[in-house]
């Protein structure tokens, strides 16, 4: 269901009808289902299925069936069937000590912080195998580009890059991709607010439990105790890779930007601090606000720690106060048309690596020499009056062996 989700619409509609046909499909046939003024997307359908093996291709190409395994989960998870995780209630009885919604809230916003607090300060109260983890992320480097640029994320995205991440880490550990990836999938799938049993004996799912109550995403009151609750940070999972998420009830509401690139925050938070200190300069910080500027300088020194443009909006429109929020743009057009012009300054200029090649003894060999490695697309920059020319470095060998061969063919 996740895979299916996550499909364009056509993809899913051919899906659909040709779930419950358990036998070759023709391709005539399916185009049919496809008016012309949608033949490219179709076409960007059909390439998305094959690749991701959920139809096989029959008598070289001219039809299709349907994976087996993809077509019964699929068919289980549309019309019932198969195993479903139950609510703690019907098989523990009701939780005595069972939390609110607003309870979770806090605690996943805790728990959270404590990850940014760690990456921007290095303070927050993190187990050693999470540290790992964001270690194993490329997240610890002090001046590391994906470090900003995760921070700068909304919080849906930061969770879908660590959990990204902590697939290959658990490979690392020795744990079962297979086992880790169900149990995420199915985590996404559970009902806010609901608690959920889980078996403390199996030692490989108790593991992930616990970095998942690290991360937020899951609360449980003690290591032993037998149920536990998914949070909102675990909604965004299923839905669209957190694109979709309502990451709002999540995410704090807090900033206000000005025409003249000035920033009010209104939170005490040193995490909030941090992360505004990375593209404006804080002029005032009193008791729960924050005045910072955002200037020409400011933009462009984020943008050597790796920091985009549309990173810098993304986190001012996700934090934007529910006063800017009445406004038809969050964040005023000419603070995000400068900081675009801002940022755009730094890319006047592109270096990459060359050789330079020169002392050619004869017009003729610079040519033949020049002429190569435009077929082989490894030319940079040429200068026929001077008999100068720039290649790739990957080339050098390739040119070096073709110019010895014109050495001694003109011997």
């Amino acid at each position: 269901m996740s895979v299916f989700r996550e499909l364009p619409q056509i993809a899913k509609h051919i899906i659909i009808r040709i779930l419950f046909i358990n036998q070759q499909i023709a391709k005539p046939l399916i185009e049919s289902w496809v008016a012309d003024e949608h033949r490219e997307k179709f076409e960007v359908a059909m390439e998305i299925i094959t690749g991701l093996r959920i139809w096989e291709n029959t008598n070289d190409g001219i039809a299709f069936n349907l994976n087996n395994s993809f077509r019964t989960y699929l068919q289980e998870a549309l019309f019932g069937g198969g195993e479903t995780w139950r609510p703690a209630v019907e098989t523990l009885g009701a939780d005595k000590n069972a939390k609110t919604v607003e309870q979770l809230d806090t605690y996943t916003k805790e728990r959270w912080d404590q990850i940014l607090s760690f990456l921007t300060q290095e303070q927050g109260k993190l187990s050693e195998e999470v540290i790992s983890l964001l270690k194993y992320a490329g997240l610890c480097d002090a001046n590391g580009e994906k470090r900003f640029q995760f921070l700068l994320l909304d919080r849906s995205s930061q969770v879908w890059y660590l959990l990204v991440q902590y697939l290959g880490y658990v490979q690392k550990l020795g744990l079962s991709l297979v086992n880790v990836l169900a149990f995420v999938l199915q985590l996404g799938y559970c009902s806010f607010g609901t608690d959920y049993p889980c078996d403390n004996s199996n030692n490989e799912i108790s593991r992930v439990i616990q970095h998942f109550r690290e991360m937020g995403l899951i609360f449980k009151r003690k290591s032993k105790e037998q149920r536990f609750y998914p949070t909102r940070l675990a909604q965004s999972i299923s839905i669209a890779g957190g694109k979709k998420a309502s990451s709002e009830d999540v995410q704090e509401q807090f900033i206000l930007v000005e025409t003249n690139y000035r920033i009010y925050a209104y939170t005490d938070s040193e995490l909030h601090y941090a992360l505004i200190s990375l593209f404006a300069e804080v002029q005032y910080r009193f008791p729960y606000m924050i005045v910072a500027q955002m200037s020409r300088d400011s933009i462009q020194q984020s943008a050597d720690y790796g920091i985009s443009a549309e990173q810098i909006l993304n986190y001012l429109r996700s934090s934007a106060h529910p006063i800017a929020r009445k406004n038809k743009h969050w964040v005023p057009q000419v603070v995000e048309d400068n900081i675009h012009l801002w940022c755009k300054e730094r890319e006047r200029l592109k270096f990459n690596d060359g050789l330079l090649y020169h002392q050619f003894l004869d017009q003729e060999a610079f040519e033949m020499l020049k002429s190569y490695a435009q077929d082989i697309r490894a030319l940079v920059w040429a200068n026929d009056e001077r008999r100068f020319m720039v290649v790739a470095p990957w080339s050098h060998d390739q040119i070096k062996s073709y110019y010895k061969q014109i050495k001694d063919g003109m011997m």
